[in-house]
């Protein structure tokens, strides 16, 4: 009897364990999903995908694996929109990518003309309420983008 109970017991810790294990696999895949190292891992496919949209001027039909969704923003300094993370609903909705800026400027999200302040290592933006943002090169003619709205 005292050996059924210790195999049971082994058998629950050893479950927990690996709910453990897994929970933690989990959060460190989710910890290096930066925009930082998606671009750094993805910058080539990144880059023939920004010269399909402005050869276009059209996102439309374009693909790039890892990407959600893809814009072209017209404007005095086009740019392409590349989002890899939408966080949230409504209006507490949290938005991350990166951008590639055909006049090698730094803009703010969505190509919007809201001005942008320098920070620390990039730039910020503020729009009505509470809606702000940041973005910071990359590399040349690449930069990585936040919103909250």
């Amino acid at each position: 009897m005292e050996t059924g109970r210790n195999r049971r017991l082994l058998g629950g810790i050893a479950f927990l364990l690996s709910v453990l294990l897994c929970a933690l696999a989990l959060w460190r895949s989710n910890a290096n999903d930066t925009p930082e190292r998606f671009f750094e891992e993805n910058q080539e496919a990144l880059s023939k995908a920004a010269a399909q949209v402005l050869s276009g001027k059209t996102a439309e039909g374009i693909t790039c694996p890892g990407v959600s969704q893809i814009d072209f923003w017209d404007g005095e300094y086009p740019m392409v929109e590349f989002q890899i993370e939408q966080k949230g609903l409504g209006s507490s909705t949290s938005y991350a990518g990166v951008y590639y800026s055909e006049k090698d400027v730094p803009l703010p999200f969505q190509n919007t003309d809201l001005p942008l302040t320098p920070s620390d290592d990039g730039y910020t933006w503020q729009g009505e309420g509470d809606n702000h943002g940041y973005t910071k090169q990359l590399a040349p003619n690449w930069y990585l983008f936040e919103a909250y709205f």
